[in-house]
């Protein structure tokens, strides 16, 4: 039997920082509401974008936008 598609596992935290980062608008904001390094937050989004292999964000100046 074949698998139609490899399930992933995303942990919760790295989920929390995603959307921490979506309603903030910036890392470095998400970060402080977190209270989480600025280097956390990045790393988390790094995974992210691994698991999902996709882009997730675009920058707009010093913001960035899903």
């Amino acid at each position: 039997m074949q698998k139609r598609y490899e399930s992933k596992n995303i942990p919760i935290e790295i989920l929390r920082s995603f959307v921490t980062v979506v309603e903030t608008g910036s890392v470095t904001l998400a970060a402080r509401q977190m209270n989480l390094t600025q280097g956390a937050v990045s790393q988390q989004l790094r995974r992210l974008t691994e698991l999902s292999d996709q882009k997730l964000f675009a920058r707009d100046g010093r913001h960035i936008v899903p």
